[in-house]
């Protein structure tokens, strides 16, 4: 069984397994939400963040693969700084206190907030308004389906599953890896755009609903096993 059709092929290539199947993974929508406009200005307010700002999240395992690296990059380019752009990150790793220090060295530190490991994951996607996922490598990134299932746009690299979960244009917008220019270039626009933001969060909510909820995942693993265990054993 293979959580995305790229690790199915992979499988397939690097082991020439033939009727692998493939089942996306799924999350529990109920624990996921959006806040209203009163509870996105209360955390803002008690994190600093100033009430212009457009808040982009980031929920990942500090590690090479994860090119937190440049996306500060992309956070301290001019274009960026002006819209007041804030980025959140989301999870803890060896490599955080180097990124504090790129963040204090590209003098973008004052619109970045370090947060760790948290177990309110859901609450933190609920106030932001929109989400980033840059890695270099990826699988099936349950962190792109959390943040569509709060209603967020996604900006998300071209690895792993990454568009059999978001639709370009629809829910998000997906970039080639290392992409700098792309990903400042989607920032500004998520800055800028905040109709077609609000558009696309729906849109993912919506796809997250239909495509990506534990019941549906439970309910395709019930039919194969159904078509593997003889009908009289039922």
């Amino acid at each position: 069984m293979a959580i995305s059709e790229q690790v199915r092929l992979s499988i397939s290539k690097v082991y020439g397994s033939e009727g692998v199947l493939t089942i996306l993974n799924g999350i529990r929508l109920e624990r996921f939400w959006t806040a209203n406009p009163e509870q996105k200005r209360a955390w803002r307010e008690s994190h600093g963040v100033a009430p212009i700002s457009t808040t982009f999240v980031c929920v990942a395992r500090l590690s090479r693969e994860k090119n937190i690296g440049e996306i500060l990059q992309v956070l301290a380019r001019r274009e960026v700084a002006y819209h007041q752009a804030v980025l959140v990150i989301v999870g803890d790793g060896p490599p955080k206190k180097d990124l504090e220090r790129q963040a204090r060295e590209l003098g973008c530190a004052h619109r970045c907030l370090f947060l760790g490991r948290r177990e309110d994951v859901n609450d933190i996607l609920a106030v932001a308004d929109a989400a980033i996922m840059f890695s270099q490598w990826e699988g099936g990134p349950l962190s792109v389906v959390e943040a569509m299932a709060s209603s967020l746009p996604v900006i998300a690299s071209d690895v792993g599953a990454v568009r059999e979960m978001v639709v370009d244009g629809g829910s998000g917008l997906i970039l080639r890896a290392h992409d700098l220019d792309g990903l400042a270039t989607a920032v500004t626009r998520m800055c800028r755009e905040v109709e077609e933001r609000a558009r696309m969060g729906c849109e993912g909510r919506r796809r997250a609903s239909e495509a990506f909820s534990s019941a549906a995942m439970a309910r395709k693993y019930v039919e194969v096993y159904e078509n593997l265990v003889p009908a009289h054993m039922i």
